[in-house]
């Protein structure tokens, strides 16, 4: 309960009105781009798997989209609130079975820092953390098929570059490294303990209002 109650906090007082905030510039900005899953430590156990097998696990190149709003604040810093979709496929799950998804829908928070230097473009390295909802499919060569979702803590740290177009547009790309606590599927016989950690890379645009 306490990770939602602190990410209802940070939320609350991003969107506040107050008379200080009236006078900051808010944002809106969408990203999306490849998201490099590393290598799941996965362990598996159930009545339908014999073993209780275990073991790194080969995991396909996925994506990662969002849309996120925001405000600009003293001092070169901005504050977001974002909301993010990541998928990724396990290459060769386990014998007997042919296909594991797993991805997480995420809220959370994001804190920014832009470098000041005068050129047109401007490097910036932020952090984030929140709450997430991880989604995993499993499906065997014998026709069982079953989802099971976790709600599990993230958090990411982000580093790029972006370039101003106008007083409106911005373009950006940055590197974003994202984790989140190890969720712990439930698949009617099988259980899958796995990890979401992956190495993103993003490319997004960002519009401010007046």
């Amino acid at each position: 309960m306490q990770p939602f109650l602190v990410l209802l906090i940070m939320i609350t007082v991003l969107f506040a009105p107050d008379s200080s905030a009236a006078a900051n510039k808010k944002y809106f900005s969408l990203m999306a781009g490849p998201s490099f899953r590393t290598d799941a430590d996965s362990s598996f156990s159930g009545s339908r798997v014999a073993g209780n097998p275990g073991g790194e696990q080969d995991v396909d190149i996925g994506a990662v989209g969002g849309v996120a709003a925001g405000m600009y604040l003293p001092d070169h810093l901005r504050v977001e609130a974002e909301l993010a979709l990541r998928n990724n496929e396990v290459g060769e799950p386990l014998p007997g079975f042919q296909d594991w998804n797993v991805g997480a829908v995420t809220l959370m928070v994001n804190g920014y820092y832009d470098i000041p230097l005068h050129h047109a473009i401007q490097p910036f390295v932020g952090a984030g953390m929140g709450l997430g909802l991880a989604t995993s499919s499993l499906e065997d060569n014998f026709g069982f098929s079953d989802t099971d979702t976790e709600t599990v803590f993230t958090y990411q740290l982000m580093g790029g570059a972006q370039y101003r177009h106008n007083d409106r547009l911005t373009f950006f790309t940055a590197y974003r490294y994202f984790a989140t606590t190890d969720p712990d599927f439930q698949f009617g016989g099988v259980r899958a303990a796995t990890q979401i950690n992956s190495h993103d890379w993003i490319f997004g645009v960002r519009f401010d209002f007046e």
